[in-house]
This record gives structure tokens, C-alpha cells and sequence, in this order.
């Protein structure tokens, strides 16, 4: 069970490359997709889900090439939940997931039972009978990851699954997938780094369309190791100028002071201590060494 990318371009008109030579292998459980918006996650996500044909360059989902005659066979395999999600406002929770069973062809006793088994596995069979506009954030997202489980596919991708929900939501959410991601493949494109941390060993970072890391997120982090810093300053104009020289990761106004983390290879200031690395330190880091070339 894996996907494999290889050399996969994508260019829109005559001059925009949303995606250039990626090559990528996903295998089974949790494959964080990171980058900044634009940077080309949602193009791959379309060309996976075959909504979108390639410029040129190849995809393998479990063994089967991404090609029109092979598409029935490889979506019978996916479930999808897109960046821009939604249904028709007035159907129900129910009427919605019986509408993608349909879709799907799957047999009316079989859709039935698998409709309740996820609106469970999803926390939703209380909000079954609501219509689509009565749900909240959260629970339109939710709502749509269910929609993506019910034909049970080996390969789940969700796009920017815990955009716009509150903490508490991310975190059930982030829970769901690294649940289903034990005995199938999950390919989690999102923005935040944070998504990322939570769930995946491994990932990908996109940037303008070509792949400038993959591997672990371990040894992502690795890679900051000794350009991770705090910094204790006294003022705000102090950390405004702080800004215009190093990429400022956070800041902590405290009584009488504020502590800055940044990322620079080199010691900003004789007030600025070394710290363990984040994913989010290193993923700056990466985003701006790219940003100088």
C-alpha cells in the first residue's frame, strides 16, 4: 500500500507551474503535506483524486497507474475531503452521507450500516438529523471527513482538514485521522505546522510548487539544531529591529520585558540563548533560506 510520484508537473497556461518534478513516496500511515498557501498542495491533492490531469510526469496509487482507464479502480480506493467543502444547505446530516453512499454505488443495506458506523466514529449521530447550515465549523469538517471514510478507502486525503475550527475541534480532528492513519495511508495537507507536529513521522514541504524537503520530521528538526534562540529584550522598538534583521518566530510580552524566539544560524546578541528547535523553527528556517536563493 503506497503511492508513488514521480517527476509530476503541473503547469496552468503557458507560464504558471503550480508543481515542478515532484517526487514522492507516501507509504502507510501519516504524510504531513506542508507549505505556505500557494506553495501547490491542493494541485497535487487534485491530480491524486484524479480531478486534475498532470502537465506531465507519473502517479501510482497501490500499484495502479493514474490513468483515465484506471480511475474507477483507483477512486474506489480514495476517500477525499477537499479545502473548499460543503452540500446542499437544506439536507440533512443523514441525507448528505446517504447522497455520497449513492455516489459511491454502494448497496442500500451496506450504506445504512456504514452511515452509522462513522456517524459514530465521527461523534455526529446526535447532530444526524440537523440540515448542513445548522452545523457548525467544526462540524461541517467533521462531517466532511465522514463523507471521505464511508466507502472505508486504503488511502484518505484531507485538505486543510482544521482550518477555520477551534482548538478543541483541531485536536479531535487531528485524533480521527491519526486513529484511521494505523491501518491505511492519510495524506494531511494543511499550512500549520502545528497539524503536522501532532500527527506525522513523515512529510513533504512545499514551496512554489517544488519540493524543498522531504524525509522525517525528525530530521527536519535536526536541521535547526544550534539556529534556534531566545532573546530577551526590553522594548518593543528593541523587537521591531529585531524583526527587520531575523525571522521572529513568536514574542512573550512579560513584566518589564518581552522574550523573542527567532532562527538565525548565528548568535543574534549576547542576550539571546540557544533552545531546542521546533518543527516550526525548522520549517522558517527552511521557508527562509529558500526566500534568499
Amino acid at each position: 500500500m503506497d503511492i508513488k510520484i514521480k517527476e509530476l508537473t503541473k503547469i496552468y497556461g503557458k507560464e504558471t507551474t503550480a508543481l515542478n518534478d515532484v517526487d514522492l513516496h507516501i507509504s502507510q500511515g501519516m504524510f504531513g503535506l506542508l507549505g505556505k498557501n500557494g506553495a501547490g498542495k491542493t494541485t497535487l491533492m487534485r491530480i491524486l483524486t484524479a480531478l486534475l490531469e498532470p502537465t506531465r510526469g507519473s502517479v501510482e496509487i497501490c500499484g495502479i497507474p493514474l490513468k483515465k482507464k484506471n480511475i474507477l479502480s483507483i477512486k474506489s480506493l480514495l476517500g477525499y475531503l477537499p479545502q473548499e467543502f460543503g452540500f446542499y444547505n437544506n439536507l440533512t446530516v443523514y441525507e448528505a452521507m446517504d447522497y455520497m453512499g449513492m455516489l459511491n454505488k454502494m448497496k442500500p443495506k451496506k450504506r445504512k450500516e456504514r452511515i452509522e458506523e462513522v456517524l459514530i466514529q465521527l461523534n455526529l449521530q446526535q447532530q444526524s438529523h440537523k440540515r448542513f447550515r445548522q452545523l457548525s465549523g467544526g462540524m461541517k469538517k467533521r462531517l466532511g471527513i465522514a463523507q471521505a471514510l464511508l466507502n472505508e478507502p486504503k488511502i484518505l486525503i484531507v485538505d486543510e482538514p482544521t482550518s477555520g475550527v477551534d482548538p478543541e475541534e483541531r485536536v479531535r480532528i487531528r485524533n480521527i485521522l491519526s486513529e484511521y492513519s494505523k491501518n491505511n495511508i492519510v495524506l494531511l495537507s494543511t499550512h500549520i505546522v502545528e497539524d503536522i507536529a501532532s500527527t506525522c513521522e513523515m512529510l513533504a514541504v512545499l514551496d512554489y510548487g517544488k519540493v524543498i524537503y522531504k524525509g522525517s520530521v525528525e530530521d527536519l528538526i535536526q536541521q535547526a539544531k544550534g539556529s534556534a534562540w531566545k532573546c530577551t529584550l526590553y522594548n518593543t522598538t528593541e523587537l521591531d529591529e529585531l524583526k527587520q534583521n531575523y525571522t521572529v518566530i513568536s514574542s512573550q510580552h512579560l513584566q518589564g520585558k518581552i522574550e523573542a524566539r527567532i532562527v538565525s544560524k548565528d548568535q543574534p546578541s549576547l542576550d539571546c540563548i540557544e533552545v531546542e528547535p521546533s518543527i516550526e523553527d525548522a520549517y522558517m528556517l527552511l521557508s527562509s533560506k529558500e526566500e534568499a536563493k
